[in-house]
């Protein structure tokens, strides 16, 4: 277990840092890149409390949960800032900007709503073999 968790450990580094690089790549500011990244760390605060109220223990299942959020909150993260980014390219005004943002709710909303709708009878179930995809479920309807 304890090499299991050291492996995903290193690749979820690894696949961090290559995370960081794409982004700054697309949106060409490492700002903007830490924003984005921003929305993953409170996504992956939800995942922790859920794991902590539920009473299940870090494992590998949830470590990849955690990869599916790192996924979600990236997506999320990134349509926003670059809707923002394209509002503000065209000449809006800052606050007119940050207020059109608004219109982005409802895809970002909907993207939210099918992982955890998808993965809610995972995480509510206790049939045989639940154990060992409940903490992914967990996770992802935490988050």
């Amino acid at each position: 277990m304890q090499e299991a968790v050291h492996r995903l450990v290193i690749a979820a580094s690894l696949a961090l840092v290559l995370i960081i690089v794409l982004l700054y790549l697309a949106l060409r500011s490492l700002l903007d890149a830490f924003v984005v990244l921003s929305n993953v760390v409170v996504m992956c605060m939800g995942g922790v409390w859920a794991l902590y109220l539920t009473g299940e223990h870090f494992n590998i299942s949830a470590g990849v949960g955690f990869i599916s959020v790192l996924g979600v909150g990236i997506m999320n993260g990134l349509l926003l800032v670059s809707w923002f980014n394209n509002s503000r390219s065209h000449g809006v005004p800052l606050h007119e900007a940050l207020i059109d943002d608004r219109k982005r709710i409802r895809p970002l909303t909907m993207t939210a709503l099918t992982a955890i709708f998808g993965l809610l009878p995972a995480a509510v179930s206790t049939q045989i073999g639940s154990e060992t995809q409940r903490p992914l479920a967990i996770v992802v309807v935490g988050a």
